[in-house]
């Protein structure tokens, strides 16, 4: 597969995240305490496990192509478990999704709170806005 990633990551895009938009610079709480809890294990399985959910119900409505570890290559519609054992994977910090019917990628990196959502599908966004609410998630734009 031929993938222009630097062409993807200039697309429009969107934030999903733990917390519903960003966080002021003059915040009055304790945004690098509270983000510093939630990378820490038990919490950062709980929401790596989020994002791997949603990714597998989005993949029962689109083809999608998976790449593991910013690695070249791709695997197409991987299978649920196996897609699952390579995020939850402590060894592989990022995945890229593809939906190539949408021209859309996902990023996602175990480092984070947050994953990035590139592309502007209307149909694709309603539906990733449900399934992370699904999760306890929210969409934002930064």
């Amino acid at each position: 597969m031929d993938i222009d990633i630097e062409e993807m990551l200039k697309k429009p895009y969107m934030v999903m995240d733990i917390l519903p938009y960003r966080v002021p610079e003059n915040s009055e709480g304790q945004y690098a305490s509270v983000e510093n809890y939630f990378r820490s294990l038990p919490q950062k399985e709980v929401i790596t496990r989020k994002y791997t959910d949603i990714i597998l119900k989005l993949n029962c409505y689109y083809d999608i192509c998976v790449s593991y570890g910013y690695s070249e290559e791709w695997s197409d519609n991987p299978a649920p478990q196996e897609f699952a054992d390579a995020v939850m994977n402590r060894k592989i910090n990022s995945v890229r999704i593809l939906i190539p019917s949408a021209d859309m990628m996902i990023d996602i990196d175990r480092d984070d709170t947050y994953a990035v959502v590139f592309g502007e599908d209307e149909e694709v966004l309603k539906l990733l806005e449900k399934l992370a609410a699904a999760e306890g998630l929210f969409m934002w734009k930064p």
